[in-house]
């Protein structure tokens, strides 16, 4: 007679009498196998491994070994049946579970409490969530937990979204039936997750972890995910999420309906104006997650979030997010979340290193995009520090979202960002975005370096807040752009927005290797600018604002090889320093108030000094063009020992009726002009005024046209200038000039000097 556990419940046995049961239900069901007749046993019958027979004591008693399977009591998985009795039966039972090959339906919420357990399940088994509230499995103060389970539910013939309130005026959807996470987990001390399939779920989440130190490893996510987000965690976890595959989730439909007041409304996913808010695959709200090796393609929403609870007495913690592939590629990716590859917010340390981006398409019109985001750091426990390296980026030239960035808005004094040795190529995005909110540094220290980069502007920030006294843009109190080997921008190099009054801003630009971009742009406030050691040939640096500082700032330029335009126009206390560059553009120094030095260099363009400027030091540089005073007031300052071999030193007022230039205890002495146009070196002359004595001597002129050699300075007879030598016919000889001022007479071909009531030639005669 073929047995079944049913046929069990019908006939008592004889003492250790042994049964083989067939099956639950019918032959070859799964829930058959061996039972022996314990004729003491008075243990309740729990529908799988212990079968009651009549009501006087003596059970059937399942021998096995291992896990215990869900057939045994009395699942189907035919996907019709409901399976829930018995297979919370079997997890209520058993610590070690194997869900067998089938579609097991599931009408309400399992709950599973303060148990060590292991559910395990063939490649070919399901659990089918196919009721509208609560979890699927809920574990609830459980010491450890191991699962590897497959789910599924039934896919609508079209999706229809409730549109159950707004956040920010845009609908959060959820799909209609469905609303809680599939697994939650709480208090449980040790979770294992592994080689899970899941698709084509809906709900708040996948899985749904508070506190506990979880495995996550060699799970697939994929297709017809429509959560907020796939794993999320929180509390105080350690997460470990390793070598799984999340794919295409919350992906919007070309069709859908939104079902919103009771009405149903039909969208397309072109002209939809809703936005999917939905769609993460991590997100931690907690401590520590480790994230290595997983595969991240076509998320609406953030690929890795990390986010921590608010307050000032936060317990350290740590994200490392290491060799993953992320790639967004799809036409129907969106979001408002915003969508992005890498969120971290108020973490004390975290590394992104070693990861793959490849940013190829996603929905026109949608809510920005972030590559890498670091922001809030608010720890009191030790230094916050953030570092993005070793990282390869690639965007599609045509991927116009200038959004995609790495963006620093950690809003934290003393935090500290590395951006090192990363290859990026995006050519309409931005490389590194530097935000600020409520007048607070976005951090301490900024370190770009080593970096291989394509893109429009390679470090960059703003303020997302209107520019109005104190709130206006912080910067870190050190940016340290060093060592990039290759950097091509279509935008600027830096452009930043600076600090609004007197600050101890400090800017590193060295040893790089721009190949292209616009400018090293500096506004507002107080800085100290260093710009050296770097190859920059079309690179210009501009300063062209400070309002309010009052302390002094300094940009000093030393041994590039090639620098493109220098624009520094200040109207406050800003002195430059540039030594041993080669400029190949214009150079262009306004309103230099501090000391300033200008030495060594080679100049390609026209040099043009414009405005008040103290104690500048312009000498043994290389003119290839022209020294330009345009209405300049150049007070106890310097022009010595250069070489001009182009169109040498030149003049210029804008207005005729004004001074073009004022010499105030300054020099222009012992310097070699070679040119090639005969002109007057200082033009407009009635248009030049001196104040104390200056000094325009000793300097050595040569016409490379054989023309007579141009006069420096035709403003003689003045008593506060003295030009030595000068040359002249005899009717040109200088009055009111010292005595001992050496004359080139080119009438008598002879040079004199001034006796104070005579001309005498070198023997002494009067001449």
């Amino acid at each position: 007679m073929i047995t079944t556990i049913l046929s069990l419940r019908a006939s008592t046995g004889t003492p250790l009498e042994l049964r083989n049961a067939a099956g639950y239900y019918t032959p070859g069901d799964g829930g058959g196998g061996d039972f022996y007749w314990d004729d003491q046993s008075q243990l309740p019958d729990n529908g799988g491994t212990i079968i009651q027979a009549g009501t006087a004591p003596g059970r059937w008693r399942r021998i096995y070994d291992g896990p215990v399977h869900v057939k045994w009591f009395g699942a189907i998985g035919d996907g019709n049946t409901d399976d829930t009795t018995a297979i919370r039966n079997c997890l209520t039972f058993s610590d070690d579970i194997y869900i067998d090959p089938g579609d097991y339906k599931i009408t309400s919420q399992l709950n599973i409490n303060s148990k060590r357990l292991s559910i395990s399940s063939s490649p070919l088994a399901y659990l089918n969530k196919r009721f509208s509230s609560g979890d699927l499995i809920k574990f609830q103060s459980c010491p450890a937990v191991t699962l590897q389970v497959n789910v599924r539910n039934s896919l609508p013939d079209v999706l229809r979204f409730n549109d159950n309130g707004k956040m920010g005026n845009i609908p959060q959807f959820r799909v209609e039936g469905f609303a809680d996470n599939i697994f939650s987990f709480r208090q449980c001390g040790s979770i294992d997750i592994h080689r899970c399939e899941i698709t084509t779920v809906y709900g708040y989440s996948i899985f749904s972890f508070t506190d506990g130190f979880i495995n996550f490893s060699g799970n697939y996510i994929h297709d017809n995910c429509y959560v907020d987000s796939c794993v999320q965690t929180w509390g105080h976890e350690t997460l470990n999420v390793e070598n799984n595959k999340f794919f295409n989730i919350a992906l919007l439909p070309d069709n859908f309906i939104v079902v919103k007041d009771g009405i149903d409304t039909p969208q397309s996913f072109p002209g939809t104006a809703y936005a999917w808010q939905f769609g993460q695959a991590l997100s931690i709200l907690g401590n520590n997650m480790y994230v290595s090796g997983n595969v991240f393609e076509n998320i609406s929403g953030l690929s890795v979030g990390a986010d921590h609870s608010s307050g000032t007495q936060l317990e350290a913690s740590r994200i490392v997010i290491l060799n993953n592939i992320f790639i967004a590629d799809s036409d129907h990716i969106r979001g408002a979340n915003p969508p992005g590859f890498i969120w971290i917010e108020n973490h004390q340390a975290a590394r992104v290193t070693g990861n793959r981006f490849s940013f190829r398409r996603r929905a026109v019109g949608d809510g920005q995009f972030q590559l890498c985001r670091f922001a809030v750091g608010r720890f009191n426990t030790e230094k916050p520090c953030f570092e993005y390296s070793m990282n390869t980026y690639i965007a599609a030239d045509n991927a116009n979202d200038t959004t995609a960035t790495i963006n620093i808005l950690t809003e934290n004094d003393d935090a500290i960002v590395n951006i090192e040795n990363n290859k990026h190529h995006a050519p309409l995005s931005n490389f590194v975005f530097i935000g600020t909110k409520n007048a607070t540094r976005p951090c301490e220290y900024l370190n770009v370096t080593g970096n291989d980069v394509v893109c429009n502007e390679f470090v960059m920030g703003y303020n997302e807040e209107v520019f109005t006294g104190s709130n206006f843009f912080k910067l870190p109190k050190q940016i340290n752009i060093t060592n990039n080997p290759k950097v091509i921008c279509s935008g600027d190099f830096f452009n930043q927005r600076g600090e609004y009054g007197n600050s101890d801003f400090k800017l590193v630009i060295s040893g790089n290797n721009i190949l292209n971009s616009g400018n090293i742009y500096l506004i507002n406030g107080t800085i100290n600018a260093f710009v050296s050691q770097n190859n920059a040939p079309n690179t210009g640096i501009l300063w062209n604002w400070a309002p309010t500082a009052t302390q002094g700032s300094r940009v000093s330029v030393a041994g590039n090889t090639a620098l493109g335009k220098i624009n520094l126009q200040s109207a406050t206390n800003l002195g430059c320093t540039l030594t041993d560059n080669i400029f190949t553009g214009e150079v262009i120094l306004r309103d230099m108030l501090q000391e300033s030095y200008v030495k060594g260099n080679t100049f390609l363009a026209s040099v043009t000094v414009m405005g008040t400027v103290n104690y500048a030091h312009i000498v043994e540089n290389l003119f290839r063009s022209r020294l330009l005073l345009i209405n300049a007031i150049v007070v106890r300052s310097d022009i010595s020992h250069n070489v001009f071999e182009g169109n040498g030193l030149g003049i210029y007022g804008y207005d005729p009726s004004s001074s073009s230039l004022k010499l105030d205890h300054s020099h222009i002495v012992r310097n070699t002009f070679f040119s090639d146009l005969t002109f007057n070196a200082i033009e407009f002359p009635d248009f030049s005024v001196f104040i104390g004595l200056n000094f325009i001597t000793d300097n050595n002129i040569t016409n490379r046209n054989d023309q007579p050699p141009m006069r420096i300075c035709n403003k003689i007879g003045s008593a506060n200038l003295i030009v030595s030598p000068v040359s002249g016919t005899t009717a040109e000889r200088p009055t009111g000039q010292p005595v001992g001022l050496e004359y080139l007479d080119t009438t008598l071909q002879k040079k004199i000097i001034y006796w104070g009531s005579s001309w005498k030639d070198m023997a002494g005669n009067v001449v």
